[in-house]
């Protein structure tokens, strides 16, 4: 992950009004249930991913 860098808290803070406000909303490409982070992880890593994609427990 050399591309990560750490969060800035000024951009976050920006981010959540945004959000909050409904200007801005994330895209969200698809979610995974925790037993499948390998698979989550391979969508991403093949770039297939167009957007978020969230790793979420299992019901």
């Amino acid at each position: 992950m050399l591309w990560w860098k750490p969060f800035n808290a000024d951009d976050v803070a920006t981010l959540r009004e945004l959000i909050s406000a409904g200007k801005l909303k994330p895209a969200i490409d698809r979610r995974f249930p925790l037993s499948k982070v390998v698979d989550a992880l391979r969508y991403v890593d093949e770039g297939r991913a167009k957007g978020k994609v969230v790793i979420a427990p299992e019901p």
